[in-house]
């Protein structure tokens, strides 16, 4: 026990060293005299080594090496406690004790489960016409060992976070092995296998489930489609149903212990490996897959060996089984794969036994094999087991899923290897052979370079490599991140914590904070963490599922070679340069991103290399030189981008400024196709026509347009709309365009709509979006249209949601949001009117807090306590996403009362029914006014917004004021258009219904009416409205994005007189809470370039539950 304490004083480093010099024998003399230790190591020259201990087993000595503890002075002890090991072991067991106890510990297994949990998943082989059917059940282990059945269970189970206690590691491996073979139920794929789902009467007759303990979950229940009875085990079976779930899975599933055949009664399915002189006979038993068979008389499943060649007869031959068999034992690190759970499980290190005969290693089944007939050898192989008790078999310290990829009779080796360095080199002192495959394990080892590579196997994709230089060999770091990514060791902020979960090392108290990575060769590599975390900040599609391919390299799409000079800035800060090798191309590409970055964060873009064509008939700003230059600039470089720069400041102007340069270049092989919405067709051939002159346009539109099926291919730009587009799909997707350009681009913000998917299939080389909203209610809007502009480049929907998304959104983490912006930075471009226009005149914002008169306000509360109680319960209940419809409804009858009780269509309906009425989906099921002959008088005096619009406007328009008033119901249009007409004040007004836009418009630009009363759908965006200078919002909108657009068609370039933007709240309803709502969420948007509001889809209990509060404080 003594020399045992003794060996704990050196580090893990040193006592490994030292039991591989013993190992190899450099280790001459070893004496002990009481308390002293002396020994001799060999070497040029040889080492004299000494070590005193005390009676607690601290030690001290000195050695010629000159270290005050060393190698040596551990091989020395370890030496020792290994001798007096020795000499302490009693007589050796008698072989059938020996064989007893080695058959016992073969069948010690893992239980997984909780003391106290007594659920557990069963799967039920149950037979059918088409042969087999495999069924998951949940069930109840009874306290005499029986299963009570609770219901099927459905793969919404891997779905569940967390995972309830009763899914097993091996149920996990199992139902996602069966998910992908019956296909995503969720999209109707059932693969060449299939789901059933039976109804809860079935399930409950074919499973004598009771009712009430049945599940609404989908069933899974696979048809397996077995053979029965003489058919070939050839694995080259022509049927592959049969080889679909594979030996592997058959072998998983019945050393569950949970299978059962036929019904869950008695015990369950046993597993059985058949060798080459077991007696099969296959008539009598259903073939699973080749290679396995389901005995259905005696309930078991075989793994039929027959035909493996490694393990039969020819084993015997040229074997001596009573002559000499040298045990041997190699010690090796090992990856235990548990790939269908979040985190992996850590590297281990393992035990491997074999025995060495004349010359050949036989492993731990083959000598198994071999004993089987012979018990006194069987009784040797016993007994070495039986000195390895102190490292368990692997399967009785984890579950089957983990340990069916290894070797059978593998052993965990406890800790650390170097815990065990007594009993190993005890054991060579008996005379075995013991293999240390890690020879540097604990060696501590450092980076001489840093190196990137980066290669492409086509013009779309590339192949990333990054990593060091250790002793001259180069080591790719990606898989050894990755590994520690999956183990839970490192993550997207792992910098809070890296000292506590990465450097541990006794004694050991850095500055700086360090990532231990491990080597194939066992050595530490350590790295500073920061640099690290500047890496996977980089490289973020790291933190995905499978983000390496084959060849251990990250695989990317070409529009992100920005991240090579981010990397370089990421690994240059510590002044460690970054070395590039492979494709030449790809990193002059690179490098050429990498002067645009820099310039454009310095200010300094290229606008000196610019040449404005002649044919431009403007003059352009520098800000808009500067966005040509970023246009061109993205197009050469074959990457998509969004033009987002406020209303007003020259989108279009730019952009057709890029589409002459390309034409004056000839690089225009194809027209180019330019999608509006439809009221800005007409806009962009007249922009055309008076800036560019010389681009032929044409628009793709009414219904004569098939009479022009060749300016599809004559004209330089083809406009259209994203109605027509819909209409002519087919056509339009099947021509090559030299550019798509998409106006007002949050048209394709729904990355599920018709006309999303559509755009997406236009094939061109360049792709280009124009809006001054890129994001108007949530971060999956930029995804869809960026998805359109480089597909991938922000990773699948459900990865971003993963790494973008969810964390910003909901979790307000800054550091995803600075990644992501950081990674849309190159290719969103925007500027707003206070950064570029600083000649523009003052917008003032003003919001005006009306009272609700006394009927509107007893109106409302009617409604609101009504609503409110309905919410509220079903809030509880199912949640707001599953109620979205009903609670928008209800919201809706509460903004249509701040607005106008008339807009309830409530005027013929007695006091007592209103309320209900008004809550009803029926009484809204139209957004009309009807129904208020002779008492419209009095219900205009209810309207404290019309009131307050009849006292203002008057004044207004005698100091020569223009007025825009926007709402987003147009039935408030047209009772305030009533109003008007009894005031006698002049007005035009648009809405969806309006025919002849531009006469419309210009009867408001030339001044014939001073107010324009417009529908936020129809006019909010494409409008340039200058001459007006005053906006109203009678109605705050869910989008204060969509506000702002609306504003801005009087604010914008032209604009010569200060705006004033009145924004009509009535204190105390639902209209002041959103607006509370959306401003304490205006960090979020504004660090994304764009205000961001909440919509009813992303509202969640707790701000629904604020909506509804009562209206008095």
């Amino acid at each position: 026990m003594l020399l045992q304490t003794a060996v704990q004083e050196f580090s893990h480093q040193e006592r490994f060293s030292a039991l591989q010099a013993l190992l190899g024998g450099r280790l001459l003399e070893c004496q002990r005299q009481a308390h002293i230790i002396r020994g001799v190591f060999a070497g040029e020259p040889q080492v004299s080594s000494q070590v005193s201990l005390n009676d607690q087993g601290k030690i001290s000595g000195r050695c010629d090496c000159g270290q005050p503890l060393c190698v040596h002075q551990a091989a020395l002890v370890v030496e020792q406690a290994a001798r007096a090991a020795l000499e302490e072991q009693g007589r050796s067991r008698r072989s059938d004790t020996a064989i007893r106890l080695f058959r016992s510990d073969l069948k010690e297994r893992f239980d997984p489960f909780p003391a106290m949990a007594r659920h557990r998943i069963l799967y039920l082989l149950a037979p059918s016409s088409e042969g087999l059917q495999l069924k998951v059940i949940k069930g109840y282990l009874n306290k005499n060992g029986r299963y009570q059945l609770k219901g099927p269970l459905g793969f919404e189970l891997l779905q569940s976070q967390p995972v309830p206690k009763y899914v097993s590691q091996t149920d996990l491996k199992l139902l996602h092995r069966l998910r992908e073979v019956a296909g995503d139920p969720g999209e109707g794929q059932t693969g060449e296998s299939s789901i059933v789902a039976t109804s809860l009467e079935a399930q409950t007759a074919q499973q004598a489930l009771s009712p009430a303990e049945t599940s609404s979950e989908q069933a899974i229940i696979i048809d397996l489609d077995c053979a029965h009875g003489g058919v070939t085990s050839d694995p080259h079976d022509s049927n592959d149903k049969l080889a679909l779930l594979g030996s592997d899975f058959y072998r998983l599933l019945f050393a569950s212990g949970r299978c059962f055949f036929g019904k869950v009664a008695g015990e369950p399915v046993r597993l059985a490996t058949h060798y080459d002189e077991d007696y099969l006979d296959e008539s009598f038993m259903v073939r699973l897959c080749p290679g396995v068979w389901l005995d259905t008389c005696s309930g078991t499943g075989i793994i039929d060996k027959r035909q493996d060649r490694r393990i039969n007869q020819h084993l015997l031959e040229g074997v001596d089984l009573d002559g000499d068999w040298l045990p041997r034992l190699e010690i090796a690190r090992e990856s235990l794969d548990n790939s269908w759970q979040e985190p992996l499980l850590a590297p281990v290190d393992v035990a491997r036994f074999s025995m060495v005969h004349r010359g050949q290693s036989y492993d731990f089944e083959s000598l198994n094999y071999l004993g089987a007939g012979h018990k006194a050898f069987m009784a040797q192989f016993a007994k070495c087991q039986l000195l390895l008790n102190p490292l368990p078999l692997l399967t009785s310290q984890f579950e089957p899923a983990v340990t069916e990829t290894f070797s059978e009779g593998l052993r965990l080796v406890p800790g650390e290897v170097s815990e065990h360095v007594i009993l190993l080199r005890y054991l060579s002192l008996l005379g075995w052979q013991i293999e240390l495959v890690a020879k540097k394990r604990f060696v501590q080892v450092a980076a001489n370079a840093w190196y990137g590579e980066v290669n492409s196997a086509d013009k779309d994709w590339f192949e990333l490599s990054l990593g060091v230089e250790v002793e001259g060999e180069r080591v790719n770091l990606l898989p050894l991140l990755v590994n520690l990514i999956r183990q839970g060791k490192l993550s997207r902020d792992f910098h809070q914590g890296a000292s506590t979960n990465l450097s541990e090392d006794k004694g050991k108290k850095d500055k700086t904070q360090e990532v231990p990575l491990e080597l194939e060769s066992g050595a530490i590599l350590t790295l500073p963490a920061a640099r690290i975390q500047r890496i996977l900040a980089v490289l973020d599609e790291l933190f995905t599922q499978q983000p390496l391919n084959d060849h251990e390299n990250l695989v990317l799409a070409r529009h992100h070679l920005g991240r090579i000079p981010q990397l370089d800035e990421a690994i240059n800060r510590d002044e460690k340069a970054l070395a590039w090798s492979g494709e030449a191309k790809l990193r002059q590409h690179a490098e050429a991103l990498g002067r645009y970055l820099g310039e454009s964060q310095t200010g300094k873009l290229a606008r000196a290399e610019l040449v404005v064509p002649k044919d431009l008939n403007a003059e352009l700003r520098p800000y808009q030189m500067d966005g040509v230059a970023w246009l061109q600039f993205i197009k050469q470089q074959g990457f998509g981008g969004i033009l987002a720069d406020d209303m007003g400041l020259g989108k279009t102007l730019q952009t057709l400024c890029s589409i002459l340069m390309d034409k004056q270049a000839g690089v225009c092989k194809a027209p180019v196709l330019v999608i509006a919405p439809t009221s800005l067709l007409s806009n962009w051939q007249r922009e055309i026509a008076q800036f560019t002159p010389s681009l032929s346009s044409f628009v793709w539109s009414g219904r004569a347009r098939h009479d022009n099926e060749q300016a599809l291919k004559d004209v330089d730009v083809l406009i259209t709309s994203y109605g027509i587009l819909a209409q002519d799909a087919e056509r339009l997707t099947q021509l090559n365009w030299h550019q798509v350009i998409l106006d007002e681009a949050q048209t394709i913000k729904n990355s599920r709509s018709r006309i999303t998917k559509l755009v997406n299939r236009l094939q061109t080389r360049h792709r280009l979006c124009l809006t001054g909203t890129p994001m108007e209610n949530h971060l999956g809007e930029l995804w869809s249209l960026f998805h359109f502009l480089m597909p991938g480049f922000l990773g699948t929907a459900s990865q971003f949601q993963r790494q973008f998304k969810q964390p910003i959104e909901k979790d307000h983490c800054d550091a995803s949001r600075q990644r992501l912006a950081q990674r849309l930075a190159p290719f969103m471009l925007r500027r707003t009117k206070s950064q570029v226009a600083t000649e523009l005149p003052t917008k003032t914002v003003i919001n005006t807090l009306i009272e609700l008169s006394q009927s509107q306000s007893d109106l409302y509360e009617t409604i609101r306590l009504t609503v409110a109680e309905q919410v509220q319960l079903a809030l509880r209940q199912t949640g707001a996403k599953a109620n979205r419809l009903m609670i928008s409804n209800a919201l809706l009858k509460l903004r249509q009362v701040c607005c106008h009780p008339a807009m309830l269509n409530l005027g013929q309906i007695g006091d007592a029914e209103r309320s209900k009425a008004a809550i009803s989906p029926e009484a809204n099921s139209k957004e009309g006014v009807t129904g208020f002959d002779g008492g419209q008088d009095e219900l205009n005096a209810e309207s404290s917004k019309l009131a307050w619009l009849e006292n203002k406007l008057p004044n207004m328009i005698e100091d020569g004021r223009n007025i825009l008033i926007f709402s987003s119901f147009t039935s408030m249009l047209d009772l305030i258009a009533e109003q008007l007409d009894r005031q006698q004040i002049g007005y035009e007004m648009l809405t969806g219904r309006s025919r002849h836009r531009d006469r419309i418009i210009e009867r408001f630009r030339r001044g014939e009416v001073n107010v324009f009363l417009i529908s936020l759908k129809a006019g909010g965006s494409g409008l340039n409205l200058t001459e007006a200078d005053v906006v109203i919002h009678v109605d705050p909108w869910w989008n204060p994005a969509a506000e702002e657009q609306a504003s801005d068609r009087a604010y914008r370039i032209g604009q010569d007189k200060p705006v004033f933007v009145y924004k009509l709240i009535c204190q105390n309803t639902v209209e002041e809470r959103i607006q509370q709502l959306q401003q304490s969420k205006q960090a979020l948007a504004q660090s994304m370039y764009q205000t961001e509001s909440l919509t009813a889809a992303e509202m969640d209990r707790d701000d629904w539950l604020a909506l509804l509060q009562p209206i008095t404080e």
